[in-house]
C-alpha cells in the first residue's frame, strides 16, 4: 500500500469504528423506553447465621479474660490477719537511730531509677534526681558505691542496698 493512502485508510477504519459504537448504545434503548433496567440480585453463595445476644455476650466477657491472662494486673492481696494468734502488724519498715526513741527514722524506701558505670564514672538517679558517687542525697544520707543493678546508701551508720527499680508498662485500653 503507498503512503498516500495510509491517512484515507486510517480516516475510514476510525468513522466505522464510531458508527459501530453508536449503533450499539442506540439499539438497546429503543425496545421499551419507559423501562428502568436494574440489575438481578444475586444471593450470596453461603447462609450465614448470626449468633444469639447472649453467646455474644459470652464472648465479649472471654475475650476481657483473654486480654487478663496476656497482660496481667497487679495482684493486691490482703494480708491475713493474724491477731488472734497475737501478731501485731509493722506499719512500715524503717529502723530509729541507736539507742531507740531519739531521732528520725531512716529512710529505706528510695526509687533508683537508673544506676550507670563506666571506668572510674558511677552515676544513678534516685528519686528522679542525678547523683554521683559519693554525693549526699537530700536527707543526709550518702552513696557508697554505684554498681549496673543497684546502689549501696549509708544513712548514718547502717547501709543498705537499692535495687533498681523494675519497669512497668503501661498501656492505654480503648474502651
Amino acid at each position: 500500500m503507498k503512503r498516500k493512502y495510509s491517512g484515507l485508510l486510517t480516516f475510514i477504519i476510525f468513522f466505522l469504528t464510531v458508527l459501530l459504537v453508536a449503533s450499539y448504545a442506540t439499539w438497546g434503548t429503543g425496545k421499551n423506553p419507559g423501562r428502568t433496567y436494574t440489575m438481578k440480585r444475586v444471593e450470596p453463595p453461603v447462609n450465614i447465621s448470626v449468633p444469639a445476644p447472649s453467646v455474644i455476650q459470652e464472648m465479649e466477657t472471654l475475650a476481657r479474660e483473654i486480654k487478663d491472662i496476656l497482660q496481667p494486673h497487679e495482684m493486691n492481696f490482703s494480708p491475713v490477719n493474724l491477731i488472734l494468734f497475737g501478731y501485731q502488724p509493722v506499719k512500715e519498715a524503717r529502723s530509729a537511730l541507736k539507742g531507740g526513741s531519739g531521732g528520725a527514722p531512716y529512710r529505706t524506701d528510695y526509687n533508683l531509677s537508673l544506676a550507670f558505670v563506666s571506668g572510674k564514672n558511677r552515676f544513678c538517679v534516685i528519686d528522679d534526681i542525678f547523683y554521683e558517687e559519693g554525693s549526699h542525697l537530700k536527707d543526709g544520707a550518702r552513696i557508697i558505691k554505684v554498681e549496673p543493678n543497684r546502689v549501696l546508701i549509708r544513712n548514718r551508720e547502717i547501709k543498705h542496698w537499692v535495687p533498681l527499680a523494675e519497669r512497668k508498662i503501661i498501656t492505654k485500653e480503648k474502651q
